[in-house]
């Protein structure tokens, strides 16, 4: 397992210490994201992953993974809400629009 220190993202001259806590936070959501799904706790994953695209709403990456673990999770209106959200942050994002299709396309099965 990784330590907390290797999760703290490099500070840049420009931060405030706000912005680098935050980021600290989002990381560490997201990597305990990563290990609780992986490790088959996916209701502590998905409130993991919430909370950090609650800290950072902008986060394609965030919305993604969320919307993957609703699609494991088959909460397939669920993960087209989130990737109808995710298109709208970034609606250039082909990867984005294509995983959209596929979900869409297991709801009409």
């Amino acid at each position: 397992m990784l330590g907390i220190s290797r999760l703290r993202p490099r500070s840049r001259g420009t931060q405030t210490g706000t912005a680098r806590v935050c980021l600290t936070i989002r990381c560490r959501l997201k990597y305990w994201a990563f290990i609780d799904r992986r490790q088959g706790r996916w209701a502590e994953s998905t409130k993991n992953l919430e909370r950090a695209i609650e800290l950072d709403p902008q986060n394609v990456g965030f919305l993604k993974q969320l919307a993957d673990s609703y699609v494991c999770l088959r909460r397939y209106a669920d993960a087209e809400r989130v990737l109808d959200r995710a298109i709208a942050v970034d609606p250039k994002d082909s990867t984005l629009r294509a995983f959209a299709c596929r979900d869409r396309a297991r709801l009409a099965c």
